[in-house]
């Protein structure tokens, strides 16, 4: 497959979109060209056109703070596990992955691991459209170099609606990483209309709400009406006027 040799000629949107009509199997590299960071290589795995993993060194946010954020985890729970595993690292024993680990002690669920790792995943996609212009590559995979033990690949339309892409000689608004992030702290991408974004933020009030905790105790509580606060704010942020 041919594809633009320079990241700057395109849109990571358009790259992405002619791999999934390709129903590709392979691997996508973008080596930065700019500044300090020259050389440093991104790459997106693709398993019949759909994602099935991003390798990158940007800023995103590890597995157990995705599990944080949505609730799923006490944030002392999860820092203990992680001071467990680092140990065992250091001891020269090959630890557990922290989600294997978590699942292990019964403190998730599996299913909840496996949403928070699709949900960092898309994370991890969402960040490579700030890249400026980079060397585009790809690298066909044979079927003996698949990869295991990955979350299900993200859909097209998760990876393709509201990205930017080249139409009528210019480029459609890219979300700002403060949407970004604010759209993920509501659980909804960033295309979601407002009828989407009133549904998500009203869902994930009533679970912050005292009602549901009853049982909470004072600092519990305050710490429930800072995540409403942070809640609301992405809210307001993100609600079209």
């Amino acid at each position: 497959m041919n594809l633009p040799g320079l990241l700057a000629a395109t849109t990571l949107g358009d790259l992405l979109g002619r791999l999934y009509r390709g129903g590709v199997d392979g691997v996508l590299e973008l080596v930065e060209r700019e500044g300090h960071r020259a050389g440093r290589a991104h790459r997106i795995h693709f398993e019949r056109g759909l994602i099935e993993d991003v390798e990158t060194e940007l800023d995103v946010p590890r597995l157990g703070e995705v599990l944080v954020n949505e609730g799923a985890i006490d944030r002392v729970e999860v820092g203990r596990v992680q001071r467990r595993l680092e140990a065992l690292a250091l001891s020269a024993r090959r630890p557990e992955r922290l989600g294997e680990a978590l699942v292990n002690e019964d403190l998730v669920s599996s299913e909840a691991v496996r949403r928070a790792l699709r949900r960092q995943l898309g994370m991890r996609l969402d960040a490579l459209f700030d890249l400026g212009d980079a060397l585009v590559r790809f690298h066909v995979r044979r079927n003996a170099e698949k990869r295991a033990g990955h979350p299900e690949p993200l859909t097209a339309r998760e990876f393709l609606d509201g990205r930017p892409r080249k139409r009528g000689g210019g480029l459609f608004r890219r979300p700002s990483r403060a949407d970004r992030a604010a759209f993920e702290l509501l659980g909804i991408p960033p295309t979601a209309d407002r009828a989407r974004i009133r549904q998500a933020f009203r869902k994930r009030a009533a679970e912050l709400h005292p009602d549901r905790h009853p049982h909470a105790s004072s600092a519990q509580k305050a710490e429930l009406l800072g995540r409403f606060a942070e809640l609301s704010r992405a809210y307001h942020s993100v609600l079209p006027g």
